[in-house]
């Protein structure tokens, strides 16, 4: 089902444009509101499966926790993303990127050298079982 977004977002109420977002699975569509004011609409673009890896590293930069949160799980996430996540400064994001199931190589070094105990020390794991360096 493709919605064609065409809505003037400031006669919606922030709950019905995160419903109709939830739905949208047209990359164009979504991008309209990557930028958009209320963080709850952001983070529905970064958690859906749909959101472009463009539109996904550019939320990655984003100043709220809750959308670079969802920006680490999405499964489309590029490296460039992650890698920007994987030294965010807030130890819960670098958490939630370590504990992905696919991670690049060059993440999980960059993960290896974290502060956290927790992190660093999945990524040593993870490092060891793929005999990274």
């Amino acid at each position: 089902m493709k919605i064609i977004v065409e809505l003037d977002t400031d006669k919606l109420t922030d709950i019905v444009l995160i419903q109709i977002v939830r739905q949208i699975e047209d990359e164009q569509d979504l991008k309209k509101f990557v930028h958009y004011q209320n963080f709850n609409v952001r983070a529905e673009i970064a958690m859906n499966p749909h959101t472009s890896q463009e539109d996904l590293d550019e939320l990655s930069k984003d100043k709220n926790f809750l959308v670079r949160w969802f920006v680490a799980s999405n499964k489309k996430t590029p490296e460039s993303a992650l890698l920007r996540l994987a030294t965010d400064e807030d130890f819960l994001i670098r958490e939630r990127v370590a504990e992905r199931r696919s991670i690049p190589d060059s993440v999980i070094r960059v993960l290896s050298k974290d502060t956290y105990d927790k992190v660093q020390n999945f990524a040593i794991k993870e490092a060891k079982r793929r005999c990274l360096k």
